[in-house]
């Protein structure tokens, strides 16, 4: 049987697990289907949005999972669409770079060197632009056309297998280019690293694949229990950034309220709001998106820092 183990991020942290016989969409649609129903009884199936009676605009429950990460299994992913249709779903960007890298490395010329991979990395520095750095369209163009270029002059088939890759994926775009997906809140995460972290881990506590079901789902609960206990801990304060008294004072509602990961990026926002310099730049803060936090254009405008700037999640 195969445990589908479903974890949180940021500081990584379980939420749950399920044994299943098969990895397949049905299989996977009733494990998140269980999943909602336990963590979200009250969201609507249809949809996560609230009706604001005032002006009659709608606004996304903040609880919800904002984003999904896959390597873009397809039983997976249809299961997500089915089990949580108001979420955005994520390809891991390593898994794209990886096959990347083994379907373009036969075709890559040799350097002075005899070695390919030189080339390789410098093709791949341009995905890498195209994947985590263009935030308009412009910029994404111009570097799809320095990707084209740079192929054509250094592949053997003139940059053809390369364009191929980048036309086969680019059907997906929406789904791992940052032009379409800079303004996500994906807390930092583009690759489903943590979650195979997390499933390394889980494995090296269980010390064997194999064995009777209740003895080995004991061993997980006894796991996922020191894993709370540690996350627990990252409530409080972190000594990142240090401030003067005036400006510590302004943490003091929300001290010890927020996690540490919260915590550790609020102070080096407030750090940036108190340099007048800082300030005359017009607002670009992707924070407010990545993260659901306050940029240090708006830190600036407070005295002191409500539990209310910061989102329940």
């Amino acid at each position: 049987m195969t445990y589908v183990n479903i974890v949180g991020t940021s500081n990584t942290f379980p939420i749950s697990g399920a044994w299943v016989d098969h990895e397949m969409i049905d299989n996977y649609l009733w494990v998140l289907c269980c999943l909602r129903g336990s963590v979200w009884p009250d969201v609507d199936d249809s949809s996560s949005s609230k009706k604001n009676n005032h002006n009659n605009t709608t606004t996304a429950t903040p609880l919800l999972p904002s984003v999904f990460i896959t390597d873009n299994e397809k039983a997976l992913r249809n299961a997500i669409t089915n089990a949580f249709p108001e979420c955005k779903q994520l390809l891991c960007y390593k898994q794209i770079k990886n096959n990347f890298k083994k379907q373009l490395l036969p075709m890559m010329k040799e350097d002075e060197d005899g070695d390919k991979r030189g080339f390789l990395d410098k093709l791949a520095g341009h995905l890498d632009q195209i994947v985590l750095k263009c935030t308009i369209s412009e910029e994404e163009k111009k570097e799809i056309d320095a990707y084209l270029r740079f192929a054509k002059d250094n592949c053997k088939d003139q940059g053809k297998s390369a364009k191929a890759f980048l036309e086969r994926k680019m059907h997906d775009k929406e789904n791992w280019v940052n032009t379409y997906v800079f303004k996500h809140p994906h807390f930092g995460n583009r690759t489903s690293n943590r979650a195979e972290s997390a499933h390394a881990s889980l494995k090296h506590a269980l010390g064997t694949s194999s064995g009777k079901l209740k003895t080995v789902t004991m061993k997980i609960v006894k796991c996922y229990e020191a894993l709370r206990r540690l996350t627990t801990e990252c409530l409080g304060e972190s000594t990142t950034v240090v401030f003067d008294k005036i400006n510590s004072s302004r943490l003091n509602d929300i001290c010890h309220k927020i996690c540490r990961f919260a915590m550790d990026h609020i102070k080096l926002e407030l750090a940036k709001s108190i340099i007048p310099e800082k300030l005359t730049k017009e607002c670009e803060c992707l924070i407010n998106y990545n993260y659901l936090l306050p940029c240090y254009h708006q830190l600036a405008q407070y005295k002191k820092i409500s539990i209310s700037c910061i989102p329940r999640r």
